[in-house]
């Protein structure tokens, strides 16, 4: 038991010395491109209130729904850039530089995930806390209204994308009416065939002209003599 409690109190000691650190900075609110200053409460807060993970490339982060035991969390991107992506496939929808803000649940619910595009620092903070840092300090009231606002415009242009690309994998998907359809369409494909080789087969066996037919054939004449035979008289007739 003796070495387990070592490793709990160097664990907990190196969460102390990071927290610290990032008091002292003041991140990760002075990452985001706001007039938020290191020394203001608020920075000092958020950043004793922050979870810190360093996410290598290639490296993807799961969202935590809001109905979780921890509640929803923000995510803010410090350093480095990272993809959101949608399906097994991993697809690409768009991307999170450094400064940017976003809400966990809300990639949730598209079923989308970070993936690190470069190695990034990626912060993440449970929103009651974060709205209850703001608040301890007046100062808050210069910034956060602008941090609110580069958050919803990025969530609008992000569901756009992500509804774009959830019906595209979507539409791709095989479906279970799939194979029913397809030998349907085969079937009929046959059919067709069938139909016209039994055309063909007809009209190759179709019976030849009578041998008791005859033709008339009328002789040609020329002048008067035409005249009278086409009228039934005698070419002096037709002279008269």
């Amino acid at each position: 038991r003796m070495p387990e409690c070592e490793h709990i109190r160097q664990r907990m000691q190196s969460i102390a010395e990071v927290r610290s650190e990032q008091a002292r900075e003041g991140l990760p609110l002075c990452t985001l491109h706001t007039s938020v200053k290191k020394q203001d409460i608020s920075a000092k807060l958020v950043a004793l209130l922050s979870h810190k993970i360093t996410l290598r490339p290639g490296k993807v982060w799961q969202p935590v729904s809001h109905d979780s035991a921890t509640g929803s969390y923000l995510l803010i991107v410090a350093t480095g850039q990272a993809a959101v992506v949608l399906g097994e496939q991993e697809k690409w929808v768009t991307c999170m530089t450094n400064g940017t803000v976003c809400n966990e649940p809300e990639l949730l619910e598209f079923g989308a995930r970070l993936k690190a595009v470069s190695q990034c620092d990626v912060y993440r903070i449970r929103q009651a806390e974060f709205n209850l840092a703001v608040e301890q300090d007046p100062t808050a009231k210069r910034w956060i209204w602008s941090v609110r606002m580069a958050e919803k415009e990025l969530m609008e242009r992000m569901r756009g994308k992500l509804r774009n690309t959830q019906g595209l994998l979507q539409s791709k998907e095989e479906h279970e009416l799939d194979k029913t359809i397809h030998d349907l369409a085969q079937k009929r494909i046959v059919q067709l065939q069938r139909a016209g080789e039994m055309r063909q087969e007809n009209s190759e066996h179709s019976l030849p002209p009578s041998p008791h037919s005859s033709t008339i054939t009328l002789p040609i004449l020329s002048g008067s003599g035409a005249l009278a035979a086409t009228c039934g008289g005698s070419p002096s007739a037709a002279s008269r």
